[in-house]
């Protein structure tokens, strides 16, 4: 399984980091802001994104639009057959 993490917070990110590392899972990228999301997801087509609700410049709602958007251009086929899974979280601190 290959995961993309997307949060503004460096010890939200490192947190996860060591978390999903100890599980012997791959993490593809990480990325501070929804349009980071963005063009990691289309460079990497992850199986699994991890993304914060509030961020700047775009947030992980606005982003998980854009990614769908981009994955219903691809074609809904394409969605399926990679199993893709989108996550957007919220860290309350």
């Amino acid at each position: 399984m290959n995961i993309i993490i997307i949060d503004d917070d460096p010890l939200v990110v490192e947190s996860l980091k060591t978390i999903i590392n100890a599980n012997g899972i791959n993490i593809l990228a990480i990325g501070y802001d929804g349009l980071e999301a963005v063009k990691l997801y289309d460079k990497y087509r992850p199986d699994l994104m991890l993304m914060d609700i509030r961020m700047e410049k775009m947030n992980g709602i606005e982003a998980t639009k854009e990614i769908l958007a981009l994955c219903q251009y691809l074609g809904w086929d394409f969605l399926k057959s990679r199993s893709i899974t989108i996550f957007t979280l919220i860290f309350v601190l």
